[in-house]
């Protein structure tokens, strides 16, 4: 079995939490991470299994994700659970690798004849060898699954 089919199975639906990085992308308050802890661990609970946990970007913009490798670790710590987390540049994606979450979300955005940045790639330049794929895509490790 490879790992994409360990978490996205066969003839399942799987329903993934999104309230943790969607739900708190652009508000002004939000829950400690102890409340988001307890969050994950009751939906989990009721038989959730995949938690989209947060944004690696940066805390003073977006202090709402500044704990998300606590987060990661709490999904982590449950047994079958799995965590996404989405990055938006090279640095995101190098450090949501290093966190040992399950998945990583990048939103690249590429424009045909043109390297100009746009507004879900920021950070990631296009790269002319590649036939125009974005670098923040590099990092990325197949042999995970």
């Amino acid at each position: 079995m490879t790992r994409v089919e360990e978490i996205y199975p066969d003839n399942k639906i799987v329903l993934r939490e999104v309230g943790l990085r969607d739900g708190l992308q652009l508000v002004k308050t939000f829950p400690s991470t102890s409340a988001k802890q307890r969050w994950i661990r009751d939906e989990y609970a009721a038989g959730v299994r995949h938690f989209e946990v947060g944004s690696f970007l940066p805390a003073k913009t977006f202090p709402q994700f500044a704990d998300v490798r606590d987060i990661i670790g709490t999904v982590a710590s449950l047994p079958g659970a799995y965590g996404i987390a989405l990055t938006l540049n090279e640095r995101g994606v190098n450090e949501a690798l290093a966190s040992g979450v399950a998945e990583v979300a990048s939103v690249v955005r590429l424009l045909k004849n043109t390297a100009r940045p746009t507004p879900t790639g920021r950070g990631c330049q296009r790269s002319p060898t590649s036939g125009g794929s974005a670098n923040c895509a590099t990092p990325a490790r197949t042999d995970r699954w």
